[in-house]
């Protein structure tokens, strides 16, 4: 998971009548991106800055408000284009004032929104397509990740097979392929088999599983690899304050390595993750915050952070990237970013 930024959320003090009365003419409406405890929220601070430069939302491409931390301040940023312009704007969410006005070339930005997913093929279709496109079966480490390049919602699609690393970018509405390219594999050995060939990553996991007596890990990852002439599952995952590594034979499920290590970021006041919300809660608990169904590229971890067990969240959603830090045993949202992907 990437690095967070120190962004800082704040209570702030009361609302001026004057952004009151803006806001009550401007109809404005709760946003998924409100600064919990601000003043004003960001349907509001998006009508400060629109009327500002004598603009509504109907009047502009599009308009995004994100939290930040400035000189002291909770603020909130304001980005609209308008006539080829990319305006982003700092409202204090304080006192509602605006504190800054930039402008710059928007190029492509707002030009063409990426569509809800749920709107294209889908991540399996494009993988179909590229798979077919290669004349391939049974891949392995395969990645799809939704984005937007040139112009375009495309998947883009990263998979393995027999010595050769591929790399697609696939049309999102149409499913075209729009580019494709294949390499040598480095990490790859002749006689490394199908994945479909062996124990599959499900028994590998559980075989490690039972060899450490754990049940119930979290953070856990599973890769193929070739390791010293054998076929193997690398697998990781956390449980009680400790990190655990093996090296399972992909053929056989015999152990082929085992390491346990005290995990860094573990806190004794760490609960079993049995006795938190999960990961399916907490991440269900971001997209009603974010008022998002369908992301892509999620993910969510289990960790210990500021005397807290808190779940960390990231997911994707017409061309926003969210971040969310969350309460493990509560569900309640202690954190959250959403900026421009």
């Amino acid at each position: 998971m990437k690095k967070r930024s120190s962004k800082i959320i704040v209570v702030a003090a009361l609302a001026t009548c004057l952004i009151a009365a803006i806001c009550i003419l401007a109809g404005c409406a709760e946003s998924g991106n409100d600064i919990k405890g601000a003043a004003i929220t960001a349907a509001q601070a998006e009508s400060v800055a629109l009327s500002a430069q004598g603009l509504t939302k109907a009047d502009v491409a599009y308009v995004s408000s994100e939290a930040d931390r400035e000189d002291g301040k909770t603020v909130y940023e304001v980005k609209f284009v308008k006539d080829g312009v990319l305006f982003e704007i700092k409202i204090d969410a304080a006192t509602g004032k605006l504190l800054s006005v930039d402008t710059e070339n928007a190029g492509n930005v707002g030009s063409s929104a990426i569509p809800d997913i749920s709107g294209t093929v889908g991540a399996e279709a494009a993988l179909n397509a590229a798979l077919a496109h290669a004349g391939i079966a049974d891949p392995y480490d395969v990645d799809v990740d939704y984005e937007y390049e040139g112009g375009k919602a495309v998947f883009d699609v990263e998979f393995k097979k027999d010595g050769y690393e591929y790399d697609y970018v696939v049309d999102a509405l149409t499913g075209e392929i729009l580019s494709s390219y294949n390499k040598a594999d480095g990490d790859h050995n002749a006689q490394l088999p199908p994945a479909s060939d062996t124990i599959g990553t499900d028994a590998a996991l559980n075989a490690a599983l039972t060899h450490a007596g754990v049940t119930e890990p979290y953070n856990a990852d599973v890769d193929y690899d070739y390791e010293r002439g054998t076929a193997v599952f690398e697998v990781e995952f956390h449980k009680g304050g400790y990190e655990y590594e093996y090296v399972v034979d992909a053929l056989t499920g015999e152990i082929l390595y085992s390491l346990k290590k005290y995990d860094e970021e573990y806190s004794p006041s760490m609960p079993d993750v049995t006795a938190t919300i999960g990961a399916e809660a907490a991440l269900n608990a971001a997209l009603a915050h974010a008022a998002v169904s369908d992301p892509y590229d999620a993910d969510t971890e289990y960790k210990y952070e500021g005397g807290k067990a808190v779940f960390e969240v990231e997911f994707k959603k017409d061309g926003y990237e969210y971040e969310y830090v969350i309460d493990a045993l509560t569900g309640e949202i202690l954190r959250f970013e959403k900026e421009r992907d």
